[in-house]
């Protein structure tokens, strides 16, 4: 349906300028920190990484549409993950 959609969405996005309720909850091996947040408009909560704070440490992994900006995870992630298995 229409809800199932719009998360479906907003879950590309990773634009702070979307988000509320933005809590940090962790940190990643690497030292990033993981958010809670809900999508304005949506009441579920998701967690996950904020667009701005990637573009700082991994730029190559932000990404923009419709003016927004969006995360490639894996990219994000991939020093954590690297520093995970060592």
């Amino acid at each position: 349906g229409g809800a199932t959609a719009a998360a479906s969405l907003a879950s590309l996005f990773s634009d702070g300028r979307l988000k509320e309720d933005i809590q940090p909850v962790g940190l990643l091996n690497d030292g990033q920190k993981i958010f809670s947040y809900k999508y304005k408009g949506l009441p579920q909560t998701h967690i996950g990484l904020l667009a701005q704070r990637v573009e700082r440490d991994a730029p190559e992994a932000v990404g923009e549409v419709g003016g927004y900006k969006t995360v490639d995870y894996k990219k994000a992630t991939a020093k954590a993950a690297q520093m995970e298995a060592a």
